[in-house]
C-alpha cells in the first residue's frame, strides 16, 4: 500500500507539466479573437487529452515502470526479516522505571530476565540479540523474527526498495525466498540493563 501511494506522489509530481500544458493551451486560445463556442469545443478537446496524457503518465509510474524495473535490473539473494511478533517490554520494578532487563552473568554466558506482559521471563543470552538504542525509549519490546534470504532486485534505493516491496515482499505469498534463522530481539534504550553475578 505505501508502494502504490509513493508511486502515486510521483505520478502527481509529473502530472503538474500536463496542468501547466493545459493553462498554456488556455492562455494561448484565449489571446485568439475566435467565438465563444470555438473557444469551449478546443478546452474542451484540449482537457481531454490532457486527461488522456495524465493517465497514461500515472499507467506509465504505476505499472509499467516498476515492472520494466524489475524484469531489467540484477536480482540477488538478500537477507530479509518478517516480523512474527511483538511484545511490550515493561521496566522491572515499579520503584525504578528506567531498568528493562537484568543481566545474570556466570560461566556460560549468562541469562536475561525481562518483564513481559507483567511476568518476568529469561531468556538464554546466547539465543537472544540484546539491542541497546535510545530510539526505544518508552517503546522497549521483545521481537520474534524469521530471516530469510530473499530474490530481489540488488540495492537499496528508494526506487529498489519500493520495486522489491512490490514483486519480492516477504509478507506476498510465494516470493522466491530460503529460511535462514529465527531471531529473537530484547531492544531497549541505552543504560537500561541492570549487570548481576
Amino acid at each position: 500500500m505505501i508502494i502504490l501511494i509513493t508511486f502515486m506522489y510521483i505520478s502527481v509530481l509529473l502530472l503538474i507539466p500536463i496542468i501547466f500544458l493545459y493553462s498554456y493551451q488556455f492562455n494561448k486560445l484565449d489571446n485568439k479573437k475566435v467565438s465563444y463556442k470555438y473557444k469551449y469545443i478546443k478546452l474542451c478537446k484540449f482537457m481531454l487529452v490532457d486527461i488522456l496524457l495524465g493517465c497514461i503518465v500515472i499507467f506509465l509510474i504505476i505499472f509499467v515502470f516498476p515492472s520494466l524495473t524489475w524484469l531489467l535490473n540484477e536480482k540477488v539473494y538478500q537477507p530479509e526479516s518478517e516480523v512474527l511478533n511483538t511484545s511490550i517490554i515493561k521496566p522491572l520494578s515499579h520503584s525504578n522505571d528506567k531498568i528493562y532487563v537484568r543481566e545474570i552473568l556466570d560461566n556460560n554466558g549468562g541469562i536475561y530476565i525481562i518483564n513481559v506482559n507483567n511476568s518476568l521471563q529469561q531468556y538464554d543470552s546466547k539465543s537472544i540479540e540484546l539491542v541497546e538504542n535510545n530510539l526505544y525509549n518508552g517503546d522497549a519490546k521483545l521481537i520474534e523474527e524469521n530471516e530469510y534470504n530473499v530474490y530481489e532486485l540488488k540495492g537499496y534505493g528508494l526506487i529498489t526498495s519500493s520495486v522489491n516491496d512490490m514483486y519480492a515482499n516477504i509478507y506476498l505469498h510465494n516470493p522466491k525466498k530460503t529460511f535462514l534463522k529465527k531471531k529473537t530481539q530484547i531492544c531497549v534504550p541505552k543504560n537500561s540493563i541492570e549487570k548481576t553475578n
